[in-house]
């Protein structure tokens, strides 16, 4: 029983370890971007407003401000799949 509890406790850990590595690597990469791309990524996450409303604020198509997203995304993806990759160097 002991084992076992220090065993899932190790596996506990390195748990929280990856999402604090996954956590700082996130902030790190989001303070890369320009104030307005940075917004516009939490932008989805932080109201009820849809892309599409969005977009019409912005004065953007809503097909544009998907691309735009969908680009920022990839490129946040990227920077912090290479700072965990670095990290565990």
């Amino acid at each position: 029983d002991e084992m076992l509890e220090t065993l899932a406790e190790r596996g506990l850990n390195r748990s929280v370890d990856k999402v604090s590595d996954r956590e700082r690597a996130l902030q790190t990469c989001l303070n890369q971007f320009s104030a307005e791309h940075h917004q516009l990524l939490l932008a989805p996450h932080r109201s009820t407003t849809s892309v599409v409303n969005l977009a019409a604020r912005l004065g953007k198509s809503p097909n544009s401000l998907y691309k735009l997203l969908a680009r920022l995304r990839e490129r946040l993806t990227e920077c912090i799949q290479l700072r965990i990759a670095a990290e565990s160097e």
